[in-house]
C-alpha cells in the first residue's frame, strides 16, 4: 500500500469513526427526555420489560461474533476467498435460520406472553409489538456479524457507516415500541 493510499484510508476511517461516536453519544441525550416525556409511568415497566426481552433475544448467536473478526482477517491475509465465503454463508445461514425460529416461537407464544406481561395492552397491539421486537432482536446479531466481518476485512469506514445508520434506527425502534 502506498503512503498516499494508506494516509487516505486512515483519514477516512478516522472521520467515520468520529462521526459514529458523536452520533452514538448524541442518541441517549436525545432519547432520555423523549422517554421521560412520552412513556407514561404506568407503562414504563412494560416498556423496559419488552426492551430487556428484546435485548436478551439478541444473544442467540451464543458468542460467534467473538472470533469472527479474527477469522475473517486470517482468511483475508491468506487470500482464502473460498474460506471467506464459507464463513459468511455460515453465519448468515445460522442467523437467518435461528432468527426465523425465534420469531416463530415468539409469535406462537404471544397468545400467552402478552396477557401475562401486559394485560391492559390488548392482544392485537401487544402481539404486534412483541413480534416487531423479536424481529429487531434477530437483526441485532446479523448486523453485529456483518460489522465484525467488515472489521476483519479492515473496512472500518463501512463498519462505522453501519453503526451510524443503525444507532438512530435502534433508538427509533425503542421509541416506537
Amino acid at each position: 500500500m502506498s503512503t498516499a493510499v494508506g494516509t487516505s484510508a486512515v483519514a477516512r476511517n478516522t472521520a467515520w469513526s468520529v462521526a459514529g461516536h458523536v452520533i452514538s453519544m448524541a442518541i441517549p441525550l436525545i432519547m432520555t427526555p423523549l422517554v421521560i416525556r412520552y412513556v407514561p409511568l404506568a407503562e414504563y415497566g412494560f416498556w423496559i420489560a419488552l426492551n430487556s426481552l428484546a435485548a436478551w433475544f439478541s444473544h442467540f448467536d451464543i458468542g460467534f461474533w467473538g472470533g469472527l473478526t479474527r477469522e475473517v482477517a486470517d482468511r483475508r491475509s491468506r487470500g482464502d476467498v473460498a474460506g471467506l465465503r464459507r464463513l459468511w454463508v455460515t453465519w448468515l445461514a445460522y442467523d437467518l435460520v435461528v432468527g426465523a425460529l425465534i420469531c416463530a416461537v415468539v409469535i406462537a407464544l404471544s397468545r400467552w406472553i402478552v396477557p401475562a406481561v401486559a394485560p391492559g395492552l390488548g392482544f392485537s397491539l401487544g402481539s404486534t409489538v412483541l413480534a416487531l421486537l423479536a424481529v429487531q432482536s434477530v437483526l441485532m446479531p446479523l448486523l453485529r456479524h456483518l460489522g465484525n466481518t467488515l472489521n476483519g476485512l479492515q473496512r472500518m469506514d463501512l463498519t462505522n457507516r453501519l453503526s451510524i445508520l443503525m444507532a438512530p434506527l435502534s433508538a427509533a425502534g425503542l421509541v416506537a415500541f
